[in-house]
């Protein structure tokens, strides 16, 4: 497909775990939008993350569809920041036997759009090493 990388980081945080994201640029004739997985290890369970920012969507019309349209139900919580009005929603899912979250934030600043995010935090084996 050829798509454009953007961002490619590796950031060491400060606990010694590391974080590592890639960012690629997808143009469609509907508009262009990011692909962004996030990969983190470290204490207390590593996380693995995919995003997708689309810089021509209201966030508030995108909210409601993932409740109704997509099924996720009532949010388990909104917060809304500061003075722009910088908000983010967020649902449990279940991603097989395991729980992950998905969470929409924008008018956040500096970030034009929306941004999706699936967080999926893989749980540590237990010391009969079942999860």
């Amino acid at each position: 497909m050829g798509l454009k990388v953007i961002d490619d980081q590796v950031i060491p945080m400060p606990d010694g775990s590391m974080v590592h994201q890639k960012n690629w640029l997808v143009r469609d004739t509907g508009g262009d939008f990011e692909l962004m997985p996030l990969k983190a290890s470290g204490d207390p369970e590593p996380v693995t993350e995919f995003g997708v920012t689309a810089t021509d969507v209201n966030g508030s019309d995108l909210a409601t569809v993932l409740s109704r349209d997509v099924s996720l139900g009532a949010p388990v919580k909104t917060a809304v920041g500061d003075s722009q009005n910088a908000t983010t929603v967020w649902w449990h899912v279940k991603w097989g036997a395991q729980k992950a979250k998905v969470m929409l934030s924008y008018q956040v600043s500096g970030v034009s759009g929306a941004v999706i995010n699936l967080i999926y935090h893989k749980a540590a084996a237990s010391p009969t090493g079942n999860r």
